[in-house]
Order: structure tokens, then C-alpha cells, then sequence
């Protein structure tokens, strides 16, 4: 079996230039915390978890459910009312936190290395901005929040 690597503009004499490859992985001036797919989404919290074991780092999962009436939104409305939420979160987490879809009316965040009593003023703070920037009230918006590792330990 024969095998063959091409490398982008690259000949068999070239070295393989580290800080190019960064350059061309590196996302353009990141802001904000990130949305990503669902699968995605679950690679990363795998990985974190996968962290947390060695490193005595405090990540949450927070669950962020919108409880509408069913009377007073149309599709449409919905579909608008989340991507506003999502341009929220976007905005308001920071830049190592990550987000996603969970289904129509939940969404799912992995914050990092939240310190003590981080979450309550996360959590204010969160709602507070979505009060203010989408038309979802206080009492539709109901969150949760988790450590990924329940305990904390150094291997």
C-alpha cells in the first residue's frame, strides 16, 4: 500500500511552516462567544470534560429554556425571537463560551472556568440583556446550570 500526502502549496523540499498552518486555522478577530452546530457542540463539551479531569477548571453546562404561550407567537416570530436570543448570548458571554441549538425553544451553553457565585451574576446579567433586547419576559426564560464534572478532582 502506497500512500501520498499533497500539502497545499508545498513541494517535496519545503518545510512545513508552523506559524502559515496557524495563520490559516486561526478564525478572523473572534467576538464574543461562539455559535456552532449541535454535533459540534458535543465534540467541544466531550473535550472540556476530557480537560476538566486534569485540569481543576470550573466549566458549566447552562440550559437556557424560553417558555412562550403558544397564543401570542407565530412561527415565524419564534424563529426571529431565538436568532435574537442567539445575537444576545453572542454579545454578552465571553469569548471562550460556546452555545447552541437544542431544539425550538432551548438552547445550551458551555461557559468556562466560572468562579464562585459566577453563575448567579451570569444569570442575571443574561436575562437582564435578553429583557432588554428581545420581547421574551423575565418568567419565560428559565435557566439552569450544571458543572461538567460533578467533582472537581485532580488526577
Amino acid at each position: 500500500m502506497r500512500i501520498i500526502f499533497a500539502f497545499q502549496n508545498c513541494t517535496r523540499n519545503d518545510d512545513l511552516d508552523i506559524a502559515a498552518i496557524k495563520k490559516n486555522l486561526e478564525e478572523k478577530s473572534p467576538e464574543g462567544a461562539m455559535y456552532c452546530s449541535l454535533d459540534y457542540f458535543k465534540f467541544l463539551f466531550n473535550i472540556q470534560k476530557r480537560k476538566s479531569l486534569r485540569n481543576n477548571e470550573y466549566d458549566y453546562l447552562c440550559t437556557i429554556t424560553i417558555n412562550r404561550s403558544d397564543n401570542n407567537y407565530y412561527e415565524p416570530e419564534i424563529k426571529k425571537s431565538l436568532s435574537d436570543v442567539f445575537s444576545v448570548l453572542e454579545r454578552t458571554l465571553r469569548k471562550g463560551d460556546v452555545f447552541t441549538s437544542w431544539n425550538d425553544n432551548q438552547i445550551l451553553v458551555m461557559l468556562h472556568d466560572v468562579r464562585e457565585n459566577g453563575t448567579e451574576i451570569i444569570k442575571e446579567r443574561l436575562i437582564n440583556k435578553l429583557r432588554e433586547y428581545t420581547r421574551i419576559n423575565k418568567n419565560e426564560i428559565k435557566m439552569i446550570f450544571q458543572p461538567i464534572l460533578m467533582e472537581n478532582t485532580k488526577l
